[in-house]
C-alpha cells in the first residue's frame, strides 16, 4: 500500500510532538514531513526525536524504529518565504503529493512586551504556512489556534470567528484570533484548499499517567511561580491574598484527549464545519484548581479576595509579579465551548491535584543526583516552532 504524506509544523512543541506520536501509532501507513526551524536538517531531526521520546515517556507507549522511520525532517523557518525551505524541499513536497498540511507551530508567549514577535510568528506565520500548503498543492490545512482567542467573554462559546475588536486578556489571544480571521480570508479569496481550525484550551500532560508530558506553561507556569516561592511561603504566618474569582473555571484539556480527537477528526473527513473546539466537558472552580497547586507544593492555601490588593505584603507583590502573566485568566466568569464533535471529558478536583502532585515529583527527580525519568524544557518561543 503506498504512504499517505503530510505536513506537520511545531512537532517540537507540548502539542506538535504529541499529535506527531499519535498520528504516527494509529496509521501504519502515514509519512510525516516535519518542518522545524534549525539551520542543519540533522539539528532539526535531533529535536523531533528528542520530542518524540519525550512523549513516548510521559504516555507510557514507545514508537517502533518503523515508525521513526516515518518522519522525514526538514529545516525551516516559518516567518520566512516559503518557510525558510531550499528549493530542493520544495520540489520534494510538491512531488510527494500532500494530503493534509497541519500548521501547529506557535509562541505561547504572554508578555505584551513581545507583541511584535508574537504577531510574527503567529500570525505572520499563519500566511506563510498557507502560501506553502498552496503551493506545494495541498488539498487540506488544519490551523491550530485556541479557545480562548474569544478574548474575555463568558457564557456560551461558538465554534465560529470572534470579533477581532474583543477585548482579549493578552497578546496571544488577539493574536490566534487575528490567524485565523488571515486564514478564512485568503482561503475565501483565493484558494479551493479546504480549511480547517482546530481550537484546543489549556492544555495539561496525559490524562492516563497524569505526567506534566514535557509542559512547562499554563497550568503548570502558575505552579512553576508557587513552587519558586516556596521557602518563604512556608514561613509566612498568614495566608497570601490574590486578587482572584474563586468561581471562575480554567478549561483545562489532558494532551492524550486533545491528540485522539484531532486523530479522530482526521479520521472522520473533520465533520460538522471548518471550526472544532477541543476542551473539556467541566473542571472545578478556580479557588479548588489553587489549592490543588498549593497543596501539591506544600505551601498554605491563598486567601482570594475579589479586588486588587492595595497594601501589600513583599511577598504578595512577589507572588503578584510571579503570576502577572495569568493575572487575566483569574477572573472573568465561566467559560462554555461548544463541541459539535468529539467525546467528552470532564476534570474534577482531585485529578489537578494528581496533575500538581506528578509535576512537582518530576521537579524533585529531576533535582536529584543521577539519570532523571523526565526533562522539562518550556514550550513557547524556539520550542513550538
Amino acid at each position: 500500500m503506498s504512504s499517505i504524506n503530510i505536513v506537520l509544523t511545531g512537532a517540537t512543541g507540548f502539542l506538535g510532538r504529541h499529535l506527531l506520536h499519535e498520528l504516527l501509532e494509529r496509521d501504519p501507513d502515514l509519512h510525516v514531513f516535519a518542518i522545524v526551524r534549525a539551520t542543519h536538517p540533522a539539528h532539526a531531526r535531533l529535536r523531533v526525536l528528542d520530542g518524540l521520546m519525550r512523549a513516548s515517556q510521559s504516555r507510557g507507549s514507545y514508537l517502533s524504529q518503523d515508525a521513526h522511520r516515518r518522519v522525514e525532517v526538514l529545516a525551516g523557518d516559518m516567518v520566512s518565504v516559503g518557510c525558510g525551505l531550499d528549493r530542493y524541499d520544495m520540489q520534494q513536497l510538491r512531488e510527494a503529493r500532500i494530503t493534509e498540511f497541519w500548521h501547529l507551530a506557535a509562541t505561547t508567549d504572554f508578555d505584551a512586551g513581545n507583541t511584535d514577535a508574537i504577531v510574527r510568528t503567529n500570525v505572520d506565520g499563519t500566511k506563510r504556512a498557507f502560501a506553502l500548503a498552496e503551493r506545494i498543492g495541498a488539498p487540506r490545512f488544519i490551523h491550530t489556534s485556541t479557545s480562548y482567542c474569544c478574548g474575555q467573554v463568558s457564557g456560551a462559546i461558538d465554534e465560529a470567528l470572534h470579533p477581532l475588536d474583543a477585548p482579549f486578556v493578552n497578546a496571544y489571544e488577539q493574536s490566534k484570533c487575528a490567524s485565523e480571521h488571515v486564514l478564512a480570508a485568503a482561503a475565501r479569496s483565493r484558494s479551493t484548499l479546504d480549511w480547517r481550525i482546530v481550537r484546543p484550551s489549556v492544555i495539561v500532560g496525559p490524562a492516563d499517567t497524569y505526567a506534566s508530558g514535557g509542559a512547562n506553561h499554563g497550568l503548570y507556569g502558575f505552579l512553576r511561580a508557587i513552587h519558586a516561592l516556596r521557602d518563604a511561603m512556608r514561613r509566612q504566618e498568614l495566608p497570601l491574598r490574590l486578587s482572584a474569582d474563586p468561581d471562575t473555571e480554567l478549561d483545562l484539556v489532558p494532551v492524550d484527549h486533545v491528540v485522539d480527537t484531532l486523530a479522530a477528526l482526521r479520521e472522520a473527513g473533520f465533520p460538522k464545519g471548518p471550526i472544532h473546539h477541543v476542551t473539556s466537558e467541566g473542571c472545578p472552580p478556580l479557588v479548588e484548581t489553587l489549592n490543588a497547586m498549593c497543596d501539591a507544593v506544600s505551601v498554605p492555601r491563598l486567601a482570594l479576595v475579589p479586588d486588587p490588593v492595595k497594601e501589600r505584603a513583599p511577598l504578595e507583590k512577589a507572588l503578584e509579579a510571579a503570576t502577572n502573566l495569568y493575572a487575566g485568566y483569574l477572573h472573568g466568569g465561566k467559560k462554555r465551548f461548544a463541541r459539535a464533535f468529539g467525546a467528552p471529558i470532564s476534570l474534577d478536583a482531585n485529578d489537578v491535584r494528581r496533575f500538581c502532585t506528578q509535576w512537582v515529583e518530576e521537579r524533585r527527580t529531576r533535582s536529584a543526583p543521577g539519570p532523571t525519568s523526565f526533562t522539562m524544557r518550556g514550550c513557547s518561543g524556539a520550542s513550538t516552532r
